[in-house]
Protein backbone atom coordinates (compact mmCIF):
# COMPACT_ATOMS: atom_id res chain seq x y z
CA UNK A 1 0.00 0.00 0.00
CA UNK A 2 1.20 3.15 -1.20
CA UNK A 3 1.15 6.04 1.45
CA UNK A 4 0.38 8.49 -1.80
CA UNK A 5 -0.90 6.91 -5.27
CA UNK A 6 1.44 8.83 -7.49
CA UNK A 7 4.26 7.48 -5.90
CA UNK A 8 3.33 3.97 -7.72
CA UNK A 9 4.36 5.30 -10.38
CA UNK A 10 8.23 5.70 -9.81
CA UNK A 11 10.58 2.94 -10.37
CA UNK A 12 12.82 2.84 -7.60
CA UNK A 13 12.22 1.59 -4.62
CA UNK A 14 13.53 -0.79 -1.51
CA UNK A 15 12.39 -2.72 0.82
CA UNK A 16 12.90 -2.76 4.58
CA UNK A 17 11.66 -6.12 5.55
CA UNK A 18 10.74 -5.54 9.55
CA UNK A 19 9.25 -8.81 10.27
CA UNK A 20 8.38 -12.94 8.66
CA UNK A 21 5.33 -14.81 8.83
CA UNK A 22 6.34 -17.87 11.17
CA UNK A 23 5.20 -21.15 10.44
CA UNK A 24 6.49 -24.31 8.32
CA UNK A 25 6.24 -22.29 4.94
CA UNK A 26 9.31 -21.87 2.91
CA UNK A 27 10.83 -18.67 3.27
CA UNK A 28 9.54 -17.65 -0.15
CA UNK A 29 6.38 -18.56 0.39
CA UNK A 30 5.91 -16.72 3.70
CA UNK A 31 4.74 -13.16 4.03
CA UNK A 32 7.45 -10.28 4.37
CA UNK A 33 6.56 -7.42 5.91
CA UNK A 34 8.01 -4.51 4.34
CA UNK A 35 8.00 -0.64 4.86
CA UNK A 36 9.02 0.61 1.33
CA UNK A 37 11.16 3.53 1.01
CA UNK A 38 13.19 5.63 -1.71
CA UNK A 39 15.92 7.77 -1.69
CA UNK A 40 15.77 11.20 -1.59
CA UNK A 41 16.31 13.62 -4.50
CA UNK A 42 19.25 14.79 -3.20
CA UNK A 43 22.12 13.68 -0.79
CA UNK A 44 23.72 15.67 2.37
CA UNK A 45 26.68 17.66 2.04
CA UNK A 46 28.66 14.59 3.17
CA UNK A 47 27.38 12.15 0.06
CA UNK A 48 25.16 10.60 2.82
CA UNK A 49 21.91 9.24 1.05
CA UNK A 50 18.79 9.75 3.08
CA UNK A 51 15.58 7.31 2.24
CA UNK A 52 12.12 8.41 2.72
CA UNK A 53 8.90 5.98 3.09
CA UNK A 54 6.06 5.66 0.67
CA UNK A 55 4.53 2.73 2.02
CA UNK A 56 3.99 -0.33 3.85
CA UNK A 57 2.45 -3.73 3.32
CA UNK A 58 3.95 -7.68 2.81
CA UNK A 59 4.36 -9.66 -0.08
CA UNK A 60 5.55 -13.29 -0.08
CA UNK A 61 9.67 -13.54 0.38
CA UNK A 62 9.96 -14.62 -3.59
CA UNK A 63 9.21 -10.92 -4.61
CA UNK A 64 12.15 -9.81 -2.60
CA UNK A 65 15.84 -9.95 -4.15
CA UNK A 66 18.47 -8.68 -3.24
CA UNK A 67 20.89 -8.73 0.33
CA UNK A 68 19.53 -10.14 3.55
CA UNK A 69 20.15 -6.03 4.72
CA UNK A 70 18.81 -4.33 1.48
CA UNK A 71 16.04 -5.86 -0.85
CA UNK A 72 14.38 -4.35 -3.72
CA UNK A 73 10.82 -5.13 -5.41
CA UNK A 74 10.47 -6.89 -8.55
Amino acid sequence: MFDNTLDSEVLEYMALVLGIEKGPKEIKDKRHYILVVRPKVKPLADGTVLYERVGAGYIPGRCLRGEASICTLV
